[in-house]
């Protein structure tokens, strides 16, 4: 019965927001095309396997893979990527305790290194992180270990390991545990596929309750960490030396109902811009996306522009995940609970943000976003891939340049 009525607060989202859609079109602005639907990769159709449950999605760092989890049947599944035709095409699943392979119970999180060299996974159920590394010859990953929650080398903080994040400089992997309240960082030894233990941040003293997303700066500075129990978004000092016991020093924490801060009930996912100079929050709960100014010297945030239900954009009802690509012209917002892609044009100097469009599964020959859940832009700006939960599968689209205009000399605030 709990499950039906789930189902049924879903589709009126969706009835509601397919209704506004329609308003929203015939009254507003044309709408830019700024991306067009590929194709849908689904689990159990075309030999793809290991998407039941998709829960998240990873460009590989050349875009030569994309990788994604599924997390109701523990599993990592790897796609080649063609660029030039834009297209994937499934090459393997790897299977908790098959072949080997263990620690991917709850597959939450895929991460990719930037090396290219290695792909962690982090397991909600097993408490755990897997380690990956590309095969050297074939076109797909081999497990190398497993680090758990259990004590062994001072390793706590990964019930309910939920996120998972390596340093721009590839030095560091970080691990959310949504059920401890915590952020664990580890030290990276790409030449031996060994982790090493440095620090640990949540336990009797930053607020971390159900850590859910980690950010990093692209000076590799700075880490933004959100906690969806908290209701905010936390901010630590990043040590990028791996002689550095303590990898993180707390800096400040932005909660909502406190200081004027709003828009981060349930606080879900974060992204830096590319160019380091404003950050994006969501909440679940009313949906809302905030926009940060970002004080590249200090980390601190400030406060410039909430989007939200409440301010006619219904689409953001239960926001889950935000990515911007890496030309810094778009945030990209995905929504489980609308079943639905939020497009917005960003104004690269004040950070500000405009509704462009709403891609809905069903709607418009859209395909694939039941559940849209998580998503991530290839690092040639070309390509965007969503998970959708529900659908159990991975959904392609073509990202395409604006034509409105250089967003750097319009404000779409106006």
């Amino acid at each position: 019965m709990k499950s039906e009525r789930i189902t049924s607060r879903r589709q009126f989202r969706v009835l509601a927001l397919r209704s506004w859609l329609l308003i929203f079109f015939l009254a507003g602005p044309a709408i830019s095309g700024l991306i067009s639907f590929l194709e849908t990769f689904r689990d159990g159709e075309g030999g793809v396997d290991g998407l039941e449950g998709a829960a998240s999605v990873a460009v590989g760092p050349v875009g030569a893979y994309v990788y994604a989890t599924g997390q109701a049947e523990d599993t990592l599944a790897v796609f080649a990527r063609d660029a030039t035709n834009d297209t994937l095409t499934f090459v393997q699943v790897l299977r908790d305790e098959t072949d080997g392979v263990f620690g991917l119970q709850g597959a939450a999180a895929v991460a990719a290194a930037p090396d290219g060299g290695h792909v962690y996974t982090a397991a909600f159920d097993d408490d755990a992180i897997g380690v990956f590394r590309r095969h050297p010859v074939l076109a797909g990953l081999e497990f190398t270990g497993v680090v758990k929650e259990n004590g062994v080398g001072g390793v706590f903080g990964l019930d309910g390991a939920s996120a998972a994040v390596v340093s721009r400089d590839g030095g560091h992997l970080l691990v959310a545990g949504k059920l401890d309240g915590a952020l664990t960082v580890f030290a990276r030894d790409a030449s031996v596929d060994d982790l090493a233990l440095v620090d640990f941040e949540g336990a009797g003293g930053v607020d971390l309750s159900g850590a859910s997303a980690i950010g990093i700066s692209p000076d590799n500075a700075h880490v933004y960490v959100t906690a969806e129990a908290a209701n905010s978004l936390v901010v630590f000092l990043h040590h990028a030396d791996l002689d550095t016991v303590d990898a993180l020093t707390f800096l400040a924490e932005y909660t909502d109902g406190v200081d004027g801060m709003s828009g981060l009930g349930f606080a879900s996912s974060v992204a830096v811009s590319p160019d380091g100079n404003h950050v994006y929050a969501t909440g679940r709960l009313p949906g809302s996306l905030v926009v940060f100014e970002r004080d590249s010297s200090t980390g601190l945030l400030t406060k410039v522009q909430i989007l939200n239900v409440h301010g006619g954009i219904p689409s953001l009802d239960g926001s889950s995940a935000v990515v911007l690509p890496p030309d810094g012209r778009m945030v990209l917002v995905a929504s489980p609970s609308t079943d639905s892609l939020t497009v917005f044009q960003r104004n690269r100097i004040t950070g500000l943000l405009s509704l462009q469009s709403v891609l809905v599964d069903d709607l418009a020959g859209i395909d694939g976003l039941g559940g849209a859940t998580a998503l991530d832009v290839s690092g040639d700006r070309q390509n965007l891939y969503v998970a959708g939960t529900s659908d159990n599968a991975i959904t392609s689209f073509l990202l395409s340049h604006l034509n409105q205009g250089d967003p750097k000399t319009r404000d779409p605030s106006r």
